[in-house]
């Protein structure tokens, strides 16, 4: 199993716009896939096989509106995001990033992906954790009794 932290704001997916028959990628993907490239730099080599991915992206809160709260710690709180983008934008982005960095040589090994986008009152840059660990034929609760023969 390994584990990936990225840091900063998510990555997320954004579609690569072209002009005539020029594609170009804008500046924040561009900037997402150095972060991911820069995560992976010291981790080792990807898993052989099939592979399970579970992302866990963490924005970071909004400014803050009232004051604050003088000598006495604020609870950290951590909700789900239920706002864009997307947890599938971000799972994009990410298998998309370790695909750019040539730390994953295909996202079609991922077999099991599980993606969720949290927000916290801390303030912060965000993260991304990403693990990526091997699976098991029958991992994803499929009884392999039930193939045809």
């Amino acid at each position: 199993m390994v584990t990936i932290e990225i840091p900063g704001r998510p990555p997320t997916y954004r579609r690569a716009r072209s002009k005539g028959a020029i594609r170009f990628q804008d500046r924040a993907t561009i900037a997402d896939r150095e972060r991911i490239a820069l995560a992976v730099l010291d981790i080792g080599d990807c898993p052989p096989g099939a592979l399970a991915v579970d992302i866990v992206a963490i924005w970071p809160a909004a400014a803050a509106r009232s004051k604050a709260r003088k000598g006495r710690p604020h609870p950290v709180i951590v909700e789900w995001r239920d706002q864009d983008p997307d947890a599938d934008n971000v799972a994009k982005g990410v298998l998309d990033g370790l695909q750019a960095a040539g730390w994953l040589d295909e996202d079609n090994r991922v077999v099991r992906l599980t993606a969720c986008t949290l927000t916290t009152n801390q303030h912060g840059a965000g993260c991304t954790l990403v693990t990526v660990s091997n699976i098991l034929p029958d991992a994803c609760g499929v009884a392999l009794s039930l193939r045809p023969t």
